[in-house]
């Protein structure tokens, strides 16, 4: 079994679930980490089969945090962060967020050397201040599942020209989206685009 001391684990905690590392005035050994998640299932998740992982690994013990999104949690941090209150140790933050906090240093550097695994990670996955310095670790991804009504699609799409071309206009085929990153019209003609790209490779 690894043993490792809170402040070893709280300086390289990035490696095992979390995006970034937030300031804290002062904890006890024996404090939990608090590590904040997407409320729901989304935390229940983690409570039920991630932290217990981490704490039976480290002998650390993990307080899950629910989170509301990121936009909304990101104000809370900054308010806190000015009132001296850290409502977590560790945040998962979207990316944009991170953006964000980095104008008001909201986020402490990580430590490479305290973070061996990082070397499994492609580059793209570490996340850095402007000057180079590392700021959060990719910690989970998730994809779009398209659910279709058979009675609408008797035959599966195979395609999104199927699903967002111009006979889903019509009033038995509308598409219900909700994705937070495009606005429906941009994330249609996208992905669009996108399939055309890979018909034309």
């Amino acid at each position: 079994m690894t043993t490792l001391t809170r402040r070893q684990a709280l300086a390289g905690a990035g490696a095992f679930a979390a995006t970034a590392l937030l300031p804290r005035q002062r904890a006890e050994a024996a404090d939990p980490i608090k590590v904040a998640v997407y409320g729901g299932y989304f935390k229940d998740s983690f409570d039920q089969h991630i932290f217990p992982m981490f704490t039976k690994e480290t002998g650390i013990p993990v307080e899950g945090v629910p989170e509301p999104t990121s936009e909304a949690w990101a104000v809370q941090l900054e308010q806190a962060a000015r009132a001296g209150i850290t409502p977590a140790d560790v945040s998962m933050i979207a990316q944009t967020i991170m953006l964000r906090g980095q104008k008001e240093e909201l986020w402490l550097p990580l430590d490479p050397a305290k973070l061996p695994n990082m070397k499994y990670l492609a580059s793209h996955h570490i996340h850095k201040y402007p000057d180079g310095r590392i700021d959060g670790l990719n910690a989970v991804a998730w994809y779009i599942t398209l659910v279709t009504n058979t009675q609408v699609f008797p035959q599966a799409p195979t395609s999104w020209t199927e699903v967002l071309g111009p006979q889903a206009q019509e009033p038995d085929r509308r598409v219900v989206t909700a994705e937070q990153f495009l606005p429906v019209r941009g994330r249609r003609d996208h992905l669009l685009r996108r399939q055309g790209e890979a018909q034309d490779q």
